[in-house]
């Protein structure tokens, strides 16, 4: 959500019908047409000021550029690739050219247009058609490795001097029990907008005292006190940290009455005296 005298709320959704739904309370929602990029891509996204950031499974960035119509509803002017994915992903074959379109109106001109009905191509709602729901809006990628699976998630959050970050998380998951579960490696990377590259993070959060807390539902920054320790990173499904400094995970407090794998960190407002 964007806390303003209009409050903005984006959300990404599991359907692949509506990956992204932008909605004003007592104004309406918008959502854009079917299979159109790169919103059918999205994973996850984070207000930055009055933009709204979106990445792709494939580390792709992009801005989308927020408006309203005459009656308040939210729109998407235009969105703008900010970091593009390597050549070759496996994302390319499987979006049967979908990619191929967007990248021809990203080099047409600075500001991405943003899809519309007249771009749109029925073809490939049909191919489309026959492939299950679920797997079109995935927040992880997995392999299978044994008995369980290796996921690998990315997840958008903002540090209080505005940098954006994506904190990228190789998660081992058992196919008996949660309690084996576990983060094997953790990597965070900062947006560079000049340079339109990713850049890793190996010294903490700049001192900044801050710590991380990711999950799949919702992620943020907040000061580090009390128990939160700075320059580390905290998952709920797994009951595990990471510190950036050290590049250490270790286990945090168990919480095992809590389910686990649809676990979500909750951020109560600061108490006014």
């Amino acid at each position: 959500m964007r806390s303003t005298p209009d409050d903005l709320i984006a959300i990404t959704g599991n359907i692949w019908k509506y990956p992204l739904i932008l909605c004003r309370p007592g104004k309406g929602a918008w959502v854009p047409r079917l299979l159109a990029m790169p919103y059918f891509r999205i994973i996850d996204l984070v207000f930055v000021g009055d933009k709204l950031y979106a990445i792709t499974k494939a580390e792709d960035l992009f801005a989308l550029h927020l408006a309203e119509d005459g009656d308040g509803r939210p729109t998407v002017t235009s969105v703008k690739r900010i970091i593009r994915h390597a050549p070759g992903h496996d994302e390319d074959t499987y979006d049967l050219g979908l990619w191929k379109r967007f990248t021809d109106i990203d080099s047409s001109s600075d500001e991405d247009e943003a899809p519309t009905e007249e771009n749109s191509h029925d073809d490939d709602y049909e191919r489309f058609a026959f492939i299950e729901e679920s797997t079109l809006s995935e927040c992880e990628e997995g392999v299978l490795e044994g008995e369980g699976a290796i996921h690998t998630s990315r997840n958008l959050v903002v540090e209080s001097q505005g940098k954006l970050l994506m904190v990228k998380r190789v998660h081992q998951l058992s196919a008996f029990t949660s309690t084996t579960d576990h983060t094997r490696k953790v990597e965070v990377f900062e947006a560079d907008m000049k340079t339109s590259a990713w850049v890793p993070v190996n010294s903490g959060l700049g001192g900044g005292g801050q710590a991380i807390f990711i999950s799949n539902r919702f992620s943020n920054i907040i000061s580090a006190c009390g128990e939160v320790e700075e320059d580390v990173v905290y998952f709920p499904d797994t009951n595990d940290m990471f510190d950036m400094k050290s590049r250490i995970i270790r286990p945090t407090m168990p919480m095992d009455r809590l389910s686990h794998k649809r676990g979500a960190w909750v951020f109560p407002p600061h108490l006014v005296v």
